[in-house]
């Protein structure tokens, strides 16, 4: 019976509502098939109102000014008969963009901190990497919603909460900023932050085009601040391990990322417009990471994607010493394999690096094996270099022309480019 079963379910507002392609990223229904969606049910609503056949006002029954909401409420339980009520708000009154909730006589660190986007990943990882360097002070939580900024700084320490990014970077003692919003903002709140005279730490992608990538490296070019993205492979004990081998070995090496990556339903927003795919938001680590290896700047690549599948792709780059490096990632395979494994050849040397927990160096026949419980892919180091680069004390701690180059090949591994 199953093929011949007709499931339909009613929608509150009608068809289009809870799908994302429609009520996030405007794309409507065809009027021919679908005569009633949620945007023309609220279309023809208001059009009975203007008309005057609907009068959504004789609904009402009670108005409070908001001064006196506590009566509003008292109302709801005092019997007296009621249908709509409505809390009334002056015509003008100032509206409040941030809270402060701690003044602090002396800062915890020479580093004012401000965060800009509080997600999982903001909480959980580059948070204690700031907490670990010891060398922030935590001045602001910026979010979309005032609810979550606060409820963020008030568990973890900061300063003010905020739902304007303007008013970090208008604040005098916030000197460095970390983006940590969706891949979509990145660019331009970046550009803001380096236009504010702000040190900027963005997750990555850095842009999701090349005219956002300019925009962000003119912005860089004249503030005079560090600029980092979240490159942080780079910085893994493995990585910089494995570096120094090669670079002992000398010559152009031959290297292959290989990235397990993974499942990830057709509806997250890491497909869509906010995302801009998974070759652009993930595969610009690996990228960075064949570029720290090798030493030099990616300076061509060419990628092929399996027919029909979008996050999946092979790229073979070839970089500034002469190296090679091929990237395969893959939402197809097995999720018991191990997520990335990395093997380069250099002269008389062998490295084979296999999820940041095994790092394999074989050389004139001996291989020496070093292994980990515990996965550090460099997170903690890269935040500490930031600051560390953001107090004066050190330079940035990846090279601009780096950043620029690693971000601009992973757009051309994602056709993102104008050439």
């Amino acid at each position: 019976y199953k093929r011949e079963l007709d499931l339909r379910l009613s929608m509150s507002y009608g068809p289009g509502r809870y799908d994302p392609a429609y009520e996030e990223e405007g794309h409507d229904y065809p009027l021919p098939y679908v005569r009633w969606t949620e945007g023309r049910n609220m279309q023809a609503f208001l059009d009975l109102v203007a008309e005057g056949k609907v009068t959504p006002q004789r609904l009402v029954t009670h108005r409070f000014p908001i001064e006196d909401a506590l009566s509003a409420y008292a109302l709801l339980e005092s019997g007296e008969p009621h249908l709509a009520v409505l809390l009334t708000y002056p015509d003008s009154c100032p509206i409040e963009r941030s809270v402060v909730l701690a003044e602090r006589a002396s800062a915890s660190g020479p580093v004012g901190t401000g965060f800009i986007g509080f997600g999982n990943y903001a909480r959980a990882v580059l948070l204690p990497s700031v907490t670990k360097a010891g060398t922030a002070d935590l001045r602001a939580v910026v979010t979309a919603t005032g609810l979550s900024a606060v409820n963020g700084a008030e568990k973890h320490g900061f300063a003010r909460a905020a739902t304007d990014p303007a008013e970090l970077f208008g604040d005098a003692g916030c000197h460095a900023v970390f983006i940590a919003t969706r891949h979509d903002s990145h660019a331009d709140l970046t550009a803001r932050a380096l236009e504010a005279g702000k040190h900027v730490f963005v997750e990555k992608p850095l842009a999701l085009t090349e005219a956002e990538l300019d925009r962000v490296f003119e912005a860089h070019a004249s503030a005079g601040t560090v600029l980092t993205v979240g490159f942080n492979r780079r910085f893994a004990p493995m990585i910089v391990k494995a570096r120094a081998a090669i670079a002992a070995a000398g010559g152009p090496s031959v290297m292959h990322y290989r990235v397990n990556a993974g499942f990830v339903p057709a509806d997250s927003w890491l497909h869509g417009p906010q995302g801009g795919g998974r070759i652009i938001g993930e595969a610009c680590h690996f990228v960075d990471a064949l570029s720290a290896l090798c030493g030099a700047n990616p300076v061509s690549v060419e990628s092929v994607n399996p027919e029909g599948i979008a996050d999946s792709m092979q790229a073979i780059l070839r970089f500034a010493d002469g190296s090679t490096g091929v990237v395969t990632y893959s939402s197809l395979g097995d999720p018991s394999i191990p997520k990335e494994e990395v093997e380069i050849f250099a002269r008389g040397l062998h490295v084979r690096l296999t999820d940041f927990r095994e790092l394999a160096i074989t050389r004139a026949g001996k291989t020496v094996r070093e292994t980990s419980s515990r996965q550090d892919k460099g997170q903690d180091a890269l935040v500490s270099a930031f600051l560390a680069a953001a107090a004066g004390n050190t330079p940035a701690p990846i090279a601009p022309d780096t950043l620029y180059a690693v971000s601009l090949a992973t757009l051309a591994m994602a056709g993102a480019t104008t050439e």
